[in-house]
């Protein structure tokens, strides 16, 4: 609804004769918009489970700065560096020394747009790389200290089983040995440690 009433505005109080600059505003203005609402719509919804809250957080920031500068920019040109910036700021304020200031042409304008929403998503897309990277990590170490404490509690239960005066103590170190163990080396000595409760069984 937004959308349309900015788009109504803009052809309501379009001038008789429309500058490129106007079309341009217009179309950015209600792009930015939509970002917003977007972002906004998004922001209620359930977390991706690929990502962390933090870069959640970190996407909303870092859209709002995006969003602020886009518009800063918008107005500046439009009002400070532009002809027909100058011309309309003459008018209003009826200080013709304004139309001799000098203007950027609308290449220059719609460059820095291009900037600034190119950083925008170069800067989201990396650190939602990493982010991502990071996530995965963290679940990959959950998983496996839970792994290590089922195989811990395997373990007392074998030992309670198992055990006998003359192996209590090697069932003893044996799960010292497992709850010491450090998430990245639990894979590879998962099979050692399996193999020497194998043999206390056994023995």
């Amino acid at each position: 609804m937004t959308i349309v009433v900015t788009v109504l505005g803009f052809l309501v109080f379009a001038p008789e004769e429309p500058t490129k600059l106007f079309y341009v505003n217009m179309v950015y203005l209600v792009l930015l918009e939509g970002i917003f609402f977007g972002w906004f719509h998004i922001g209620k919804l359930k977390s991706d489970s690929s990502q962390t809250p933090y870069f959640k957080v970190f996407v909303g920031v870092h859209t709002m700065y995006y969003l602020m500068a886009s518009l800063l920019w918008l107005i500046v040109y439009t009002l400070l560096l532009s002809t027909s910036g100058h011309e309309w700021l003459s008018r209003v304020l009826h200080w013709e020394a304004i139309t001799s200031w000098p203007a950027l042409s609308l290449r220059a304008y719609v460059l820095v747009i291009a900037i600034l929403s190119l950083v925008w998503i170069v800067l989201a897309s990396i650190v939602g790389s990493q982010d991502t990277h990071y996530h995965k990590q963290q679940i990959q170490l959950e998983d496996t200290t839970m792994d290590i404490r089922a195989f811990c509690d395997e373990l007392k239960s074998l030992a309670a089983e198992h055990s006998r005066p003359e192996t209590a103590r090697a069932w003893k170190q044996l799960i010292m040995e497992a709850e010491s163990i450090a998430p990245k080396q639990f894979a590879s000595r998962y099979a050692q440690l399996r193999e020497k409760a194998d043999k206390l069984i056994n023995s």
